[in-house]
């Protein structure tokens, strides 16, 4: 089976920064939107508490939540173009892939 991955815009729906564009891999088995430390910090997110994380390895880790993110998905040519999602995300390591979980899909109306 493949990957599917999604080209999305992330912004700071708190503070109306910038938006950044980003691909992430749609991952069916997460639950929220997962994205580098990194690319938090550069959107300038606020934490709102920690939740425990299930990777696929089994390990559980607790990791950052941040709020006010604002995800629209960049699919030219087609009916999803520009469906949005607003809500929480999840931090991953530096260097770690954006995961697109169930919750902002949902948001979005896209369907696996």
């Amino acid at each position: 089976m493949g990957e599917i991955r999604a080209r999305l815009k992330l912004r700071n729906g708190a503070n109306g920064a910038q938006a950044v564009e980003v691909e992430a891999i749609v991952d069916s088995g997460a639950r929220r939107l997962a994205i580098p430390d990194d690319l938090i910090k550069k959107l300038g997110l606020i934490c709102a508490g920690h939740v425990n994380v299930k990777y696929a390895d089994g390990r559980v880790e607790k990791r950052p939540r941040y709020r006010n993110l604002e995800t629209t998905l960049i699919h030219p040519n087609s009916t999803i173009n520009g469906r949005q999602a607003f809500g929480d995300c999840v931090s991953t390591p530096v260097g770690s892939p954006i995961l697109l979980g169930q919750l902002p899909l949902e948001d979005m109306d896209v369907i696996l």
